[in-house]
């Protein structure tokens, strides 16, 4: 389709590193908005310099051009003139003038024509300038010109005269122009060879009159144009065209005459074809012609009378002109009336009798949703009316099911025979289930063409998602199935009315305007409604847009018909509510794709790579076509709600999937949905293999290929790409499933499968040679024909054709269960006792027995065959297609488990490295008993990611490093609009299978054999890797090891680098590494970083995401800027979330300039350790630091707060004994709340041994005053305000912790623990707000954000002598710190300290034991608090337990409710 382009004011300036006249110079320009904004015509003034610039003289030109642009560009467009003139042969001259923002008036005509450049010049780029009109002298005075480039230069017309004999390359695309260039263009280019006129707006394609003039054109390139017709008999005469490009422009019908034609490239996709059919197009240009060679050969005289040639489809709007289109692809205006002419029939109903065209009338329905959401009720409903019987959760779908539905039968509700009686039908309204034909077709109808429905009903649990892309086609409708969030409590908007007046809070109002703090612990109406919606979009997210991403991921430009379930559970309005919000956010998504995908485009074009393979995936991505059609009820208005329980609704789904359907309902679309398949002329060879295939259905659950082509050969059809043809129409209608010739669109490493396939039942153990020996035992079936010897294709994916699709579903569920493991023991039981000896097998047969569960699905290659072996259904049907099969050298086992491995369902693995951890599951065992995970060069161990539980990794990764001599890179994808669906699952099997096959990346130059893989670690949302390498160091050989984490992750995970500047709903995938940071990490990036980045980037790829960590080979900087490179210095010193991250481009702009680079926080980093730029990249220039830099410790010690500021919040916690006038058991705590006076301590300072009673004697708290350093005063008498609830509830005590509230302050300051703390008057602080505040508290920040080896501290009054202090008899009152040596993870305890504490979590920390900072704060480097210290392992003194900030965080609401509502 036409784009605009927005003209450029003429204040834009573009700047450029370099500036060269013999060499493509080019200057990025601003992104532009396509298709919004608009060039104007050239005004009256510009063509009066049109004509006044043709005769100018060089003075007056040059007087001109320098007084129309500013110095800076008149300088450099005259550099540039100069190097042109001063290149001489043998080298050629090149003006590369594109994206200078030069108007018509700056373009130097003269100095470009002139004697020492024109005659000699070859190639002129102006390419990104809005000139608007083509100069006359440039295409007339340049005689030696063989490429002119005048794209995006906003040209609505071409000059009439020309004169370029030389010229063999026009570019002309992303222009204004409307019709096509007149014989003036090509009478004066005879030497035309390229034509590049993509994305204008032409409306026609007009051939000049003399067809000779274009007698050496070999490329037309018309994509993104208005073209509706393809002159076939005049584009038939150009012999010499090899190259035809035509996407993504209105074409109906490709011309039998076109695909005759001696070409090698045809492009007609993205366009409304409905001749040949889409399915037909999409394979290619040899697929066509055997199309049209099929109608020729079942019409016999086709060339005799043409006019009998019935063409296309008939819902057109225009059928009458498409169905009776000549092959020249001219139209007839007349319909024969004879008794012998065609008649339409569908494809039940042909009978290959002459004259009968058979038209296509069945289209494939899938029902996707999440598990539980309806969707098998809503198919019982449409199909069995009102005495549908609704599925009980035990009848949930498993993999899936296939029902046929015709809606133009009515069934009767009691009988559920068909009946012919309207009045009979389930539904309120009749359904129009006929497909529209023209009136001048009506009479050649031998029957009402109705439309028919093969229902696909997808299980939506989790662990079959990775199936449906096996079954998933883009000639499809997707009904997509919503709950509406009717399972998800969070999305209900719960009303509360708990909030006290001013009134009501008497005289101590806590809810005053200035207290933001507060705000947040009291329910609002409005902040509760916020909520809600925030979790309805979320459930929307993941319910309904994650179907959306994979259905387009699979099946670009599928029709998706979203639909509202359990429309019972909710209100009109409610109801109503939802789904607005859910049609809005799958709006404001696929807008949000569209612009980024947009920007990406103009980048491409402003930095001269228009032209690139990304680009071009990007630019047909863009296109209409290949969007998802999202189909939003009838009209388009508002989406279907439906009832299975009330029945309510189905007359509107019904007749939305028919309208649908039938092209009544195009969506906002300006064509049908299914223009090209539904209506569809079908070859009656197609029909043959539909025959067979149903015929042999009744035998064959799945069949050998060889043996089925025989089969066709019996009845004449020979061609075996012809039945391929048939087969994958069969395929897209649900007849059946065949994967020949098929890639699974996310793999990029086609030559992995090979390496990696499955082992062959000739090589299987006693179990695997059951099937062989039954196949064996069985007379195998000779064909009465020649045979066949199967042919596979280069990835063997032709070997056998399934017959029955819901075989192939059933043999994947048996792996894909959650009781894998028992199933297995079971199965293998089962054997030992036919066998009659159990022990025998487990000692013979059970050695590579593998626990499979949720999180740790790994199941072996025998067990696979196992399962499958012993299932009846899979058995019978493997050998029944052995006993008929030509090729003995693959089972329909072996070719099922390559099918898994080729779709990423299994991922070979090896278990025999040091350590192989697969979701929490520890395998290095195998390695111990000796056991292979290869055999033959086969994979025997496959894992399963689909199969891993919903888990997310806890403490498996940090940041941080405690050793100096290692870094943590970190580079990071930002997914502005939601990942796409199943990349974790894409990447972990990419790099499993990357590192497990040798010929891996060997393309890319950077494999490295001498990589051992010690420890693996899975999970659904990340894994982490442990590679070991060989290095040299001083003449020895050592062992270097790197950790590898990848996780993708949201704003709110600890794994989020820079979380602060992303916003909800954007998601980031995170690819970090560790290791050794001498000579610029070269280990790190050599011990598998770069090696996986490059996977990480092919894998991103396939979403139209470019990952660049590595300069391209001709350009300096990035082409995307989702990718994000991390501060080092920031991960080692500061919280994750306040990273400092880099894009690419501005990282290696910095380098031209400087190899050190600061981050906004000052750390100095050099650019190779970024980025693996030494001495493996030689193409960009790193200048040497000027400045001296190390990574010292300074800027570490620059982050980090001064202790001297927190110690005024931190306070001694005691207990004084009114009796012995002395103060004990003693301890530590800080302010956490300094308006009302809370401070955080140990509970069991306070509490007796049984945590029940508070210890007898007076709370007192000590505070370090303003003029002391750290000596503190006894200041305030405290009271116990809140503390752990389960010691009431249950008796005994989960959080080491309590909440203080300060009662009163003493007259004076006491220095000493004696009497004098009790003789001092008292002044009352609680419930006097005034002299609280007057009391200057300071509170420390909380924080529930933690990191392994991360640097903190904690902080108390020592009084057991260690640290600063030396131990006495009395209460020591000075302030001491411990530097944390280690910081472990937050763990749930493995028993319990005792019967009446029982911690409930805790963060394991490693330092030595200070007594007295009981109750200390954690504070970490920015001075937040992670923790108080509860306690010491009685077993490792330098093991220290602290009680979480998530964990005290409850009691101190629970604190500001007691005080406000005194409970």
């Amino acid at each position: 389709m036409k784009r605009s382009e927005r003209k450029p004011s003429v204040g834009e300036t573009n700047s450029s590193n370099s500036d060269a006249a013999g060499v493509d110079t080019h200057t990025p320009v601003q992104p532009q908005d396509l298709g919004k904004a608009s060039c104007e015509r050239p005004n009256a003034k510009i063509k009066r310099l049109v004509s006044n610039m043709s005769n100018a003289t060089g003075e007056s030109f040059q007087s001109s051009f320098q007084g129309s642009v500013d110095a800076e560009k008149t300088r450099r467009v005259s550099r540039m003139l100069e190097q042109c003139e001063a290149v001489g042969w043998p080298f050629r001259k090149k003006l590369i003038l594109a994206n200078l923002n030069l108007s018509f008036v700056d373009i130097p005509i003269e100095g470009i024509c002139s004697e020492k450049i024109g005659p000699f010049l070859y190639k002129l780029s102006l390419r990104g300038n809005s000139i608007f009109v083509v100069p006359h002298s440039l295409v007339t005075r340049l005689m030696g010109l063989k490429t002119l480039d005048l794209s995006n230069c906003g040209l609505e017309e071409l000059p009439d005269v020309w004169d370029l004999p030389s010229l063999k390359k026009l570019c002309l695309g992303r222009n204004k122009l409307t019709t096509f260039p007149s014989d003036g263009l090509f009478r004066g280019s005879p030497m035309l060879e390229n034509l590049d006129m993509y994305e204008n707006g032409l409306t026609e394609l007009r051939l000049p009159n003399e067809l000779a003039l274009l007698s050496r054109l070999e490329h037309l390139n018309l994509n993104y144009n208005l073209i509706a017709t393809i002159p076939a008999y005049d584009l038939s005469m150009l012999r010499a065209l090899k190259t035809f490009k035509i996407m993504s422009n209105c074409i109906t019908i490709v011309p039998e005459l076109v695909c005759e034609m001696d070409l090698r490239v045809l492009d007609v996709m993205s366009n409304p074809l409905i001749q040949p059919p889409l399915e037909t197009c999409a394979r290619g240009l040899s697929s066509m012609r055997r199309y049209y060679t099929c109608l020729r050969v079942e019409e016999g005289s086709e060339r005799s009378n043409p006019k009998r040639f019935l063409r296309a489809t008939a819902h057109s709007s225009n059928i009458s002109e498409i169905a009776l289109m000549s092959r020249t692809g001219s139209l007839e205006g007349t319909v024969t009336t004879d008794e012998t002419q065609e008649v339409l029939v569908g494809l039940d109903e042909a009978n290959k009798k002459t004259g009968e065209i058979a038209i296509n009338d069945t289209l494939k329905v899938v029902f996707v949703g999440m598990a539980l959401s309806g969707k098998t009720s809503i198919i019982k409903r449409l199909i069995e009316g009102e005495s549908a019987r609704m599925p009980s959760l035990d009848d949930r779908t498993v993999g899936v099911d296939i029902y046929p539905w015709r809606p133009s039968e009515k069934c009767d509700n009691e009988t559920s025979n068909v009946k012919n009686d309207p009045s009979k039908s389930i539904f309120e309204a009749p359904l129009n289930t006929q497909i529209e034909v023209n009136e001048n077709l009506q009479s050649r109808l031998k029957a009402p063409l109705d439309v028919k429905f093969s229902m696909w009903d997808f299980a939506g649990q989790d662990c079959y998602h990775a199936t449906h892309e096996l079954f998933f086609s883009s000639r499809a409708l997707y009904v997509l199935v919503w709950d509406m969030a009717a399972n998800n409590p969070q999305t209900v908007w719960r009303r509360t009315s708990l909030t006290l007046s001013e009134e009501e809070q008497g005289e101590f109002n806590l809810l005053d305007s200035s207290d933001e703090e507060d705000e947040d612990n009291y329910l609002f109406d409005s902040v509760e409604k916020r909520r809600s919606i925030r979790a309805l979009e979320k459930d929307i997210d993941d319910k309904v847009n994650f179907w959306v991403e994979t259905i387009q991921a699979s099946a670009p430009g599928a029709a998706i018909l979203p639909v509202a379930s359990f429309d019972d559970y909710f209100s009109e309005q409610e109801a109503t509510m939802r789904c607005k919000i859910m049609k809005d956010r799958l709006l404001r998504k696929e807008m949000t794709r569209i612009e980024g995908m947009k920007q990406r485009l103009d980048k491409f074009h402003s930095s001269q790579e228009g032209d690139s393979r990304e680009a071009m995936l990007v630019e047909k991505l863009l296109s209409p076509w290949n969007r998802p059609k999202l189909i939003f009820g009838i009209n388009g208005d508002d989406v279907i709600r439906v009832s299975s329980e009330t029945g309510s609704g189905f007359d509107s789904l019904a007749a939305g999937i028919v309208n649908v359907a039938t092209g009544r309902e195009t969506g906002q679309w300006p064509y049908p949905v299914f223009h090209g398949h539904i209506g569809a002329r079908i070859p009656c060879l197609w029909l043959e293999v539909r025959n067979l295939v149903r015929k042999m259905r009744e035998r064959f659950k799945v069949v050998e290929s060889g043996y089925f082509l025989n089969e066709l050969m019996a009845k004449g059809i020979d061609n075996p790409d012809d039945i391929s043809d048939a087969l994958h129409f069969l395929t897209n209608i649900g007849e059946l499933s065949y994967f020949g010739e098929r890639r699974n669109p996310h793999d990029n490493h086609h030559d992995l499968i090979e390496s990696s396939t499955s082992i062959s039942v000739a090589r299987q153990s006693s179990y695997g040679d059951d099937l062989k020996s039954v196949s064996s035992s069985t007379p195998r079936h000779q064909s009465s024909s020649s045979s066949v010897e199967t042919k596979s294709s280069s990835f063997g994916f032709d070997d056998f054709i399934f017959l029955n699709p819901r075989w192939l579903v059933a043999a994947i569920a048996c792996i894909l269960r959650h009781d894998l493991t028992r199933e297995i023991y079971e199965v293998r039981r089962l054997i030992a006792e036919t066998k009659g000896s159990i022990q025998e097998v487990k000692a013979d047969e059970l050695s590579d027995v593998v626990d499979t569960d949720l999180n740790y699905p790994v199941i072996s290659s025998r067990d696979v065959f196992l399962l499958w072996q012993t299932k009846r259904f899979t058995q019978k049907a493997a050998v029944k297609a052995l006993q008929y099969s030509n090729n003995d050298k693959v089972t329909p086992f072996d070719f099922l488990q390559k099918i898994l491995v080729r779709f990423s369902v299994f991922v070979p693995v090896d278990l025999t490295c040091d350590r192989a951890c697969l979701g929490g599951k520890d395998f290095t065992h195998f390695n111990a008993n000796g056991i292979d995970s290869y055999e033959d060069g086969h994979a025997k161990f496959f894992f399963i990611p689909s199969l891993l539980g919903p888990e997310e990794p806890k403490d498996a990764w940090t940041f941080k490093s405690v050793d100096s001599w290692k870094t943590t890179l970190c580079h990071t994808i930002v997914f502005p609009d939601g990942s796409p669906p199943g990349l974790m699952e894409r990447l972990t099997g990419s790099i499993l299978n990357d590192f497990n096959t040798t010929s891996a990346s060997a393309s890319d130059g950077i494999t490295d054999t001498s990589l051992r893989l010690k420890e693996t670690l899975c999970w659904r949302s990340a894994f982490l890797l442990r590679i070991a390498v060989d290095v040299i160091d001083g003449g020895t050989v050592a062992e270097s090891i790197v950790d590898i984490f990848v996780t993708l992750v949201d704003q709110e995970s600890v794994y989020c680098v820079a979380s602060d500047s992303m916003s909800v709903g954007m998601r980031k995938l995170i690819i970090s590494a560790r290791g050794q940071s001498g000579d610029y990490g070269s280990k790190i990036w050599k011990g598998g970083y770069m090696r996986w980045s490059r996977v990480v980037s092919l894998n991103t790829n396939a979403t139209a995401v470019k990952l660049t960590f590595l300069p391209s080979s001709d350009s300096t900087t990035c082409s995307c800027s989702e990718c994000q490179i991390a501060c080092p210095q920031c991960l080692s010193c500061r919280p994750i979330a306040q990273c400092s991250v880099w894009n690419p481009p501005t990282l290696f702009t910095l380098a031209e300039k400087d190899s050190l680079i600061r981050c906004r926080y000052g750390h100095g980093v050099d650019i190779r350790l970024l980025t693996a730029l030494q001495g493996q990249f030689k193409n960009i220039a790193i200048k040497p630091s000027t400045t001296s830099f190390s990574y010292l410790k300074d800027s570490n010690e620059a982050d980090t707060v001064p202790i001297s500021k927190i110690l005024k919040s931190v306070v001694f916690v005691g207990v004084w004994d009114e009796v012995s006038q002395r103060i004990f058991h003693t301890g530590s705590g800080f302010f956490v709340d300094h308006k009302r006076g809370f401070i955080v301590t140990a509970g069991h300072i306070l509490l007796d041994s049984t945590w029940r009673e508070t210890r007898a004697g007076k709370i007192v708290i000590g505070v370090i005053p303003s003029d002391s350093e750290n000596v503190c005063c006894f200041r305030y008498f405290a009271r116990i305000i809140s503390k752990d609830p389960s010691i009431k509830d249950n008796g005994f005590c989960t959080v080491d912790a309590c909440v203080l509230q300060l009662l009163s302050r003493m007259e004076s300051d006491v220095f000493h623990n004696g009497k004098e703390i009790g003789e001092q008057p008292e002044m009352l602080l609680m419930n006097n707000p005034d002299a609280m505040k007057r009391e200057k508290l300071t509170s420390l920040s909380v924080t529930e954000k933690v990191e392994l080896d991360e640097t903190i501290r904690i902080l108390g009054f020592n009084q057991g002598g260690e640290g600063l202090i030396e131990p006495g008899s009395e209460v020591h009152r000075s302030a001491d710190f411990a530097r944390v040596m280690r910081f472990a993870a937050s763990e749930i305890s493995e028993q319990a300290v005792s019967k009446s504490f029982q911690p409930r979590s805790e963060i394991v920390v490693i330092c030595p034991t200070i007594g007295g900072h009981s109750g200390g704060p954690c504070i970490n480097q920015q001075g937040e608090v992670i923790g108080i210290l509860s306690r010491v392992d009685p077993t490792d003194k330098q093991r220290c337990y602290l009680v979480p900030s998530s964990e005290f965080n409850p009691l101190v609401k629970e604190a500001k409710r007691v005080l406000v509502y005194g409970l």
